[in-house]
């Protein structure tokens, strides 16, 4: 699932930006194939690096993940010469996304309702019996007997 689309960049960065980046067949139009490809890389990338902490990928999209994924796709759609601000949007989205991953940071209010599409990551439980072994079973197996 994407977790941007082509409105969503367009209004953030522009029209002229994005038909600059993005017309592939020269109708002064950006490309929606162009734009879309970007968008589903940018969301595989979010989803690589919050996979350790989320079951992913998200049902919906959140603000953030939005924010992250345009400019994520932004730098993906200028490649392979992106602009000065386009790289240091993108570094400041992956540090981001590293300290969401970490713990550091978490998605924000809607974290609660940030739920994967699919079960990938299901959820474990663990439970434990009374010890096996007292003071005087360790006594007795060591040959330590009183």
């Amino acid at each position: 699932m994407a977790y941007c689309e082509l409105q969503d960049l367009i209004d953030r960065f522009g029209e002229r930006e994005l038909v600059d980046a993005a017309d592939r067949d020269g109708d002064g139009k950006a490309d929606e194939a162009v734009v879309l490809a970007a968008c589903e890389d940018a969301a595989a990338e979010i989803d690589a690096r919050l996979a350790c902490r989320y079951a992913v990928p998200f049902a919906r999209s959140t603000r953030i993940l939005r924010a992250l994924a345009c400019d994520i796709a932004r730098h993906e759609l200028l490649n392979p010469r992106p602009h000065e601000e386009a790289i240091r949007r993108y570094e400041a989205a992956v540090k981001l996304l590293e300290s969401i991953a970490s713990g550091e940071l978490s998605l924000g209010a809607d974290e609660a309702d940030v739920e994967a599409d699919t079960g990938s990551r299901p959820k474990v439980r663990f439970a434990a019996r009374q010890p096996s072994f007292d003071a005087r079973d360790e006594a007795a197996f060591t040959g330590r007997l009183r």
